[in-house]
């Protein structure tokens, strides 16, 4: 009855990372219903930390700068995670495949036709070329689909979180490897989706003892603490799972720093999934609508770093007020992105897997 309710309180609901079939009806006292309040918490987190993430990118200074590596560090990682576990029993059978296209394939190319016009638009340049190039964040669609695609391939797999691990690592040795259909990034943190297929429900269980909370929250502060001291001085390419190794680090330090960036990122989801609240809360439908607020908030984001009097904070110096003050409408942004309203106006271009009649049989 409640996820009636609230399907109805947010309207169509078409999100790929959507918490349908997770789970057996009741596993040691926690319903379906539960587990489901508790994932789509765990992306509202997620995607609000998205917002806020691209909100600061921007900014220049120690305070911004070490935010911003605090969070890519466990973001994007948790949101593979707990994409590969959402889509640990999907098979590429016809029906799936149509909601592959409709869901991923579609908006992809959607936003990418429309974040290259806003931005020849807003910079008076010519409309952009390179569209098999992800256009900000629209390279998790794609990878995802990918992941999507082998699926059975990793459930074939004796050992699949091993197998991708080598895969993340050994990548980066080819110094071409770069962001063309984000094969950069989906090769750099299959891991996670790996290890997301591979997980159990009780896992989330054990994540929501008492005492693993409280760790959980100690290992967010370290998280947090490290990245403002030293995330201003961290190569990008290093938080985004994308660049070839550097040559002058040396072999053996490169890829030891590869799976130091892997275990902060396990370390965050581990950490964001355990905080969650189990329950409905007044910002869970944030998470039911996580694919829009996605989406629609890069063409309001990319049109606010060009158009004053907001391009002159998002693209300055960011002290400490300032960095607040961004933090902070990143959030209430993220928030009304989130509401039913907004995801109505907004599901013809995010959903529209029901127009695509034409495209796929």
């Amino acid at each position: 009855m409640v996820r009636r309710t609230v399907r109805r309180h947010v309207g169509p609901r078409r999100d790929p990372l959507a918490c349908r079939g997770v789970g057996e009806a009741r596993s040691g006292g926690v319903t379906q219903h539960e587990r489901v309040a508790h994932l789509d918490n765990v992306k509202a987190i997620l995607v609000v930390l998205v917002v806020v993430g691209h909100a600061i990118e921007a900014l220049r200074g120690r305070a911004p700068e070490g935010l911003y590596a605090a969070i890519y560090s466990f973001h994007m990682p948790a949101f593979v995670l707990l994409s590969g576990y959402l889509s640990r029993n999907w098979e590429p059978d016809a029906r799936r495949l149509r909601v592959l296209v409709g869901t991923l394939a579609l908006p992809f190319m959607i936003f990418q036709v429309l974040l290259g016009a806003e931005f020849a638009l807003l910079t008076g340049t010519a409309f952009p070329r390179d569209l098999a190039t992800p256009r900000g964040a629209t390279w998790f669609l794609l990878a995802l689909m990918w992941w999507r695609l082998g699926t059975p391939v990793l459930r074939a797999l004796r050992h699949p979180v091993a197998c991708t691990l080598v895969v993340a690592v050994a990548l980066p040795l080819d110094p071409n490897v770069g962001s063309l259909l984000a094969i950069g990034r989906t090769a750099g943190l299959v891991p996670f989706f790996a290890l997301g297929m591979v997980l159990r429900p009780r896992v989330f269980e054990w994540l929501g003892w008492r005492a693993v909370r409280g760790v959980a929250w100690v290992a967010l502060a370290g998280i947090v603490a490290g990245g403002l001291m030293w995330g201003w001085r961290i190569d990008r390419g290093f938080l985004y799972h994308r660049a070839a190794y550097d040559a002058d680090d040396g072999l053996w330090t490169s890829m030891a720093i590869r799976l130091a960036a892997l275990a902060i990122g396990l370390v965050g989801a581990a950490a964001i999934t355990a905080i969650a609240s189990r329950r409905r809360r007044w910002y869970t439908v944030v998470g039911v609508n996580s694919l829009s607020v996605y989406l629609v908030h890069l063409v309001v984001l990319q049109a606010a770093r060009w158009v004053e009097p907001a391009a002159g904070i998002l693209r300055g110096d960011g002290g400490v007020g300032v960095t607040a003050a961004v933090v902070g409408a990143g959030v209430a942004l993220a928030l009304a992105l989130g509401t039913a309203r907004v995801t109505r106006a907004t599901a013809w271009l995010v959903h529209p897997a029901r127009g695509s009649a034409w495209l796929v049989r």
